[in-house]
Order: C-alpha cells, then structure tokens, then sequence
C-alpha cells in the first residue's frame, strides 16, 4: 500500500476547493443572466398591460415623515405597528 503524502493531499484539496469556488461562481453567474432576463421580459410586459389598458398605473405609497419625538411618545403608548 502506497501511503499519500500530506502535501499531495492538502494540494488536491485546494485544487478541489478552487474547482468548486469556480462551479459556484459559474452557476450564480449564469443565475443572475437569466434573472437579468426575466426582469426585462416583465417590464416589457407590464409597459404592454399599461399601454394596452389591462393594468392601472399604482401611485405609491406617500410615506409620512414623523420628528423622533413623536415616535418616541407612540413607543411610550405602545402605538408602534409592526412592519
């Protein structure tokens, strides 16, 4: 029986390691292409919905600013809403 070496051993790890680190950068890459795709394609389709008049343009929601102090005396009186 032939024993491995240790340096053979920790060599083929990195190189193990590396291959994997490139597989997963490969694959998230190729992900984030057809993400990038599919997110064009929706916004085609929601500008057709909207010129056609299939969907209504949303106004979004006006967030009202409140001074700290207000917070303050709403987390005093247990007022908070939860998000």
């Amino acid at each position: 029986m032939v024993e491995e070496t240790p340096k053979e051993t920790k060599e083929e790890k990195q190189k193990t390691v590396l291959q994997e680190a490139k597989d997963t950068k490969t694959s998230l890459v190729e992900a984030s292409e057809i993400a990038e795709v599919q997110i064009a394609q929706l916004k085609d389709l929601k500008a057709e919905e909207l010129l056609s008049g299939k969907a209504e343009v949303t106004k979004p929601e006006e967030k009202v600013e409140e001074s700290n102090a207000d917070y303050a005396k709403k987390a005093l009186e247990g007022k908070i809403e939860e998000k």
